[in-house]
């Protein structure tokens, strides 16, 4: 039997992701800890006009708000992993976190709690809360609403877990997990909807990265819905690397994907990056005040970021998305366009804690029209945040 004393992986430290701490290890049985404590404070300012005109009336009202913003975030965490053979696994508890999809929000939680086999070149075997296939981490370095990676303004969340069965083989995919797939306010709906299907590939070496995934879920009709619904959400990314700069770009279209949690129909506001905000599945009634959905909700995304090493300690970020959305909502059609820009200056201390620095904007425009009344709302908020974050 051998000890490995802890040792910090400082690339992983200086993007913001988990490193690993390796405890104890005996020929194929190994014992690790991992986990990241990422606190923010910060300053911001929050705008929102609304105008509309119903039956020739017009009415306008704009409102401002700018704060101090601190706090730990939501998605601190902390767990073990293990082999022992071919079997694996980990538990990983959150700071903000329901284990089950119908627990109690902002409380503590199980983030992952799986077990697996490895088959070796015939792949992998997983069963328990990890991961979805559709999570696009890597992509965004956005840290301005935890594992949202802009998602709502042109990106994709870089972390979205869920309890399912999965295999993988060759960089392939393909999942059977838990569905909450609902109407309206109401998603817990369990007996009438099907498991939801997830796939996915994904390459990666030392000069690209590249990922597809696509899931798919439904729902029959119920007494508060009287229309069966589809979801599909389908995302893809790219993010090459040139010598010490790199280029991601990411693209994604939702269907009715905000009832699932996989995309979000979001208003900025001074919450964000806290986990508690202003987004969430249905997020269109921040503008609306109705959670009446009589149509599909289509949602198309588009997110690029550039990034460059600046020194081996220090790196330049820049990124913007764009995001547009519409549905029938209460009888009202809403068209709404989110953009997102953000510049963001990571440096590494050392013993993997990070000092992220990031300045950005977030706004969404919402057009709404039905018969005799025509409405318009802006929202934006613009942040100055800095991170401090340490992964282990």
């Amino acid at each position: 039997m051998k000890r490995v004393l802890i040792s910090f992986v400082a690339a992983g430290a200086l993007l913001g992701q988990l490193g690993a701490a390796e405890i104890y290890k005996d020929g194929d049985k190994s014992f690790g800890v991992f986990g990241t404590a990422r606190a923010i404070v910060g300053y911001g300012w929050n705008f929102n006009s609304e105008a509309a005109k119903n039956n020739g009336t017009r009415s306008y009202l704009r409102t401002e708000q700018n704060d101090i913003l601190y706090g730990i975030q939501g998605n601190s965490r902390i767990g073990i992993n293990f082999t022992v053979g071919k079997l694996f696994g980990a538990a990983l508890l959150g700071a903000s976190e329901n284990t089950f999809r119908d627990g109690s929000s902002n409380t503590g939680g199980f983030r992952q709690l799986y077990a697996g086999y490895d088959f070796g070149d015939a792949g992998k075997l997983l069963a328990g809360k990890n991961e979805l296939i559709t999570s696009m981490g890597g992509f965004s370095s956005d840290i301005f609403d935890t594992d949202s990676g802009l998602n709502g303004f042109g990106g994709q969340s870089t972390s979205t877990r869920r309890f399912q069965v999965a295999y993988s083989v060759a960089g392939l995919t393909v999942s059977i997990s838990e569905n909450e797939f609902g109407s309206g306010a109401s998603y817990k709906s369990w007996q009438k909807q099907i498991p939801r299907i997830s796939l996915g590939y994904e390459y990666k070496d030392s000069s690209i990265r590249a990922k597809v995934a696509a899931s798919y879920a439904h729902k029959n009709a119920t007494a508060a819905n009287s229309g069966h619904r589809d979801m599909v959400l389908v995302t893809a990314g790219v993010r090459p690397v040139f010598g010490d700069q790199y280029l991601s770009v990411l693209l994604t279209y939702g269907l009715n994907a905000v009832q699932v949690g996989e995309a979000k129909i979001a208003t900025a506001g001074l919450a964000r990056g806290f986990g508690t905000g202003v987004t969430d599945r249905l997020d269109i009634t921040a503008m609306n005040g109705t959670t009446s959905i009589s149509a599909d909700i289509n949602t198309y995304a588009a997110m690029l970021e550039y990034g460059v090493n600046l020194a081996d300690d220090l790196a330049f970020k820049v990124g913007a998305g764009y995001q547009y959305a519409s549905a029938w909502l209460g009888g009202g059609y809403a068209k709404l366009h989110s953009y997102s820009a953000f510049v963001q200056l990571p440096y590494k201390v050392g013993g993997g804690f990070s000092i992220i620095p990031q300045v950005g904007y977030l706004g969404t425009t919402n057009k709404e029209t039905s018969p005799g009344i025509k409405s318009y709302d802006n929202t934006g908020s613009v942040l100055a945040e800095v991170q401090f974050n340490l992964s282990f």
